[in-house]
């Protein structure tokens, strides 16, 4: 039963953290991408035309993976899935204590 945990977390994981660093990298862009039409020379007007619609296409279109748009892929998903699964675990050798100590008597 913990090979299967573990196994199933592990591909979650995999699937999970290539979509956290698309989104770190999509953020990353539009940070410079923000800074270099801050530099970029007002003789250049192709160059700034074309970083501005860049920058508007970030600003606009956020990348996010989300399943049926019911939640965001990402890191948080992982340690909101943990942090269930400890809960329930919690609960579950609570029962089991209580029932033992009603078992013994």
């Amino acid at each position: 039963m913990l090979l299967w945990c573990i196994v199933h977390f592990i591909s979650l994981i995999l699937l999970v953290e290539p979509c956290h660093w698309t989104q770190e990298e999509v953020n990353r862009t539009h940070i410079l991408v923000s800074l270099l039409t801050d530099r970029a020379s007002a003789a250049d007007n192709l160059l700034n035309a074309e970083l501005n619609q860049f920058y508007k296409h970030l600003t606009l279109n956020k990348v996010a993976f989300s399943p049926l748009g019911m939640f965001t892929m990402g890191r948080p998903l992982c340690a909101t899935i943990v942090g269930i699964l400890s809960t329930y675990l919690v609960i579950i050798f609570q029962f089991q204590t209580a029932a033992d100590r009603v078992d013994g008597f």
